[in-house]
């Protein structure tokens, strides 16, 4: 949700996938142009039709796996795909011919191997930054604060 937020607020047109209409509402509310419901809707027609045929730029997937073959068919020429987590699976098919014709960028990071020093550093950063491109408060201002999606009941062990 953050990633919807900062990518709006720098101006950029927000396609995002949710797994529910009411999620899909959410990402609407916080920026995303379009909100697509993967379980009703196939999210590579939706963005086809979205961007005219033309494709997506950048990708960030949390889910890999399975999804990546159809998220490649969602990117323009030259577009990205970041891989930021595996919940799909680590293991993708992935036509190496349409990566080297379309000039695709397959890429990905994760915050967990990192010193806790390195992680720490993120989260400040990209409160200074956001700073920065702060609009007035109600107008969908990036970085509004912690999000949860739903409360959880705490883990007992």
């Amino acid at each position: 949700m953050t990633a919807i937020q900062l990518a709006h607020a720098l101006g950029n047109k927000v396609l995002a996938t949710a797994g529910s209409d009411e999620k899909c509402r959410a990402c609407v509310e916080l920026g995303a142009a379009r909100a697509i419901n993967y379980r009703t809707e196939d999210f590579v027609a939706e963005a086809k039709e979205y961007t005219g045929d033309r494709g997506v730029d950048v990708i960030l997937d949390m889910v890999a796996g399975d999804y990546v073959p159809r998220e490649m068919q969602c990117l323009a020429d030259d577009g990205r795909l970041v891989i930021i987590a595996l919940l799909g699976g680590a293991k993708a098919n992935v036509d190496l011919n349409a990566v080297l014709r379309r000039r695709l960028v397959i890429t990905g990071s994760t915050l967990r191997p990192r010193r806790s020093s390195s992680r720490g550093r993120s989260p400040a950063s990209c409160a200074r930054w956001c700073g920065r491109w702060s609009r007035p408060a109600g107008s969908g201002r990036c970085c509004t604060g912690p999000i949860r999606w739903q409360r959880r009941p705490p883990r007992t062990r």
